[in-house]
């Protein structure tokens, strides 16, 4: 096969928010001053129009709720909320050039009754209300000071020994040397002037060194703030799993619904059928002995024979479909390797799996299944003389796993071409892993090769 093959696809972890390239070095926040000061500069003002906006839009939609336009305005109070703090969530997320989790917006619709009742009943649309009618003015006016100062003091400092000079100096207007001088023994400051610069520089100097500290904690005090308010709650996630667990389920029920239909019309198809004709076959020898013609009768009953024997071949190529006893006694290694050793094609496995992991029977009983499918499609469609199975374990924390996955592997040099339509195998074969929590991916062009990764979440 000279066609690359892709890697197995890992299950991703969601996305938290956290900067895969934020760096902590003293360096690399020197480097972040600019993009912390672009985002702190206007956050003072974008804060105060905020206020004003929505302290606007609250007080006007219940004052106008009698008349019914309040309902309206209210409507837009939340959606400009939402605009508010999506625009907030992109600033952050431009000073750090990462992402920070979305929230799961409940869907709206109907009438205007019933949207506003979607609306109060959602925290998340509460959530950026309060964050960019309170929260957000109190935090930018906090950080924008802070931000001010420290940098006012760090300019001021390192260059007083320029404009100190155009400062007239009076009884009012003392300098850090002249109240030393008054202060301090007489004789002991001899030079205010060279006192009040070395001072102030020193000040600027140490300003200017934890400038870039004060801009980064800053930015990550609003970065914190947004993200519990904004982002992504441990309930979505919540909400998602069980969502994710109810299709899991019903994409098993499926499979196995899909599994049973094609076993009952194999079975009528197939052995029903051969044994009926076996019957009949049984019921003319009776008569042909009774009959006294002998020769006739030994026919019958090779034919019979013959019957009995196809019965049984069909009835072993469907019992397939179970467990055999070598899975369960010797494991999935042991019966992907009798299955290999069965199969018409030329069937190599790949072994990677640590001896020390231990697979749940539930695993081991869906991963044979799996693979059994696999080979039997790529023995009936593909066309190849080969095929190979290769099985491994992505550990946990690997390649974004949040568990040990079991990664399996099926691939052949045939003709391609290989689609998961509805109603048959593929199609059946991922709601079966969807049912195991995991995932299937086909690579099929057309001329082949054919590869087929599957992965199961063992946590």
């Amino acid at each position: 096969m000279n066609e690359s093959i892709p890697t197995p696809a890992p299950f991703l972890a969601p996305d938290r928010g956290i900067d895969p390239g934020y760096r902590r070095g003293y360096g690399a926040r020197w480097a972040r001053v600019l993009p912390n000061l672009g985002y702190l500069i206007p956050t003072f003002f974008i804060a105060v129009a905020g206020l004003v906006v929505f302290i606007t839009l609250f007080s006007l939609g219940l004052s106008l709720l009698i008349l019914y336009i309040g309902v309206f305005i209210l409507i837009a109070m939340f959606m400009t909320a939402r605009g508010w703090g999506e625009m907030e969530l992109r600033r952050l997320e431009a000073v750090r050039r990462d992402s920070l989790p979305r929230p799961v917006w409940r869907p709206t619709g109907g009438g205007p009754l019933s949207v506003i009742g979607e609306m109060l009943r959602d925290p998340h649309r509460w959530g950026y209300l309060l964050y960019a009618g309170i929260v957000q003015p109190v935090l930018g006016l906090f950080t924008w000071t802070l931000m001010l100062g420290a940098v006012s003091v760090a300019l001021a400092g390192t260059t007083s020994w320029y404009w100190r000079h155009f400062i007239p100096v009076g009884p009012d207007n003392q300098q850090i040397g002249d109240l030393l001088a008054l202060i301090l023994p007489a004789g002991m400051i001899a030079n205010p002037n060279l006192v009040t610069d070395i001072t102030n520089i020193a000040l600027g100097v140490v300003m200017l060194a934890l400038l870039p500290l004060i801009l980064d904690g800053l930015v990550s005090l609003h970065r914190v703030v947004a993200a519990q308010m904004l982002g992504r709650y441990h309930s979505d996630d919540l909400a998602e799993e069980i969502s994710s667990l109810s299709a899991s389920r019903s994409a098993a029920v499926s499979a196995e619904n899909v599994g049973l239909r094609r076993l009952e019309r194999d079975i009528h198809d197939g052995p029903q059928q051969r044994l009926i004709r076996l019957q009949m076959d049984l019921a003319a020898a009776e008569r042909a002995l009774s009959a006294e013609d002998p020769e006739w009768a030994g026919q019958i009953l090779s034919e019979a024979r013959g019957h009995a024997g196809a019965t049984l071949d069909e009835l072993r190529a469907l019992s397939r479909g179970f467990a055999p006893p070598l899975l369960q006694d010797r494991g999935l290694i042991a019966a992907v390797a009798a299955m290999a050793e069965s199969s018409p094609l030329a069937v190599t496995v790949h072994n990677d799996l640590p001896e020390s992991v231990v697979l749940k029977p539930e695993v081991e009983l869906g991963a044979y299944f799996i693979v059994s499918e696999l080979l039997t499609n790529a023995v009936k469609h593909s066309g190849a003389a080969a095929a190979d199975i290769s099985l491994s374990l992505i550990p946990s924390g690997g390649e974004g796993t949040p568990a040990d996955t079991l990664w399996l592997r099926v691939s052949d040099a045939g003709q391609g071409g290989a689609l998961a339509r509805p109603g048959h195998g593929l199609a059946g074969l991922d709601g079966r892993v969807r049912g195991l929590r995991g995932t299937l991916a086909v690579h099929s062009p057309l001329g082949g090769p054919t590869v087929v990764d599957a992965t199961i979440p063992l946590g």
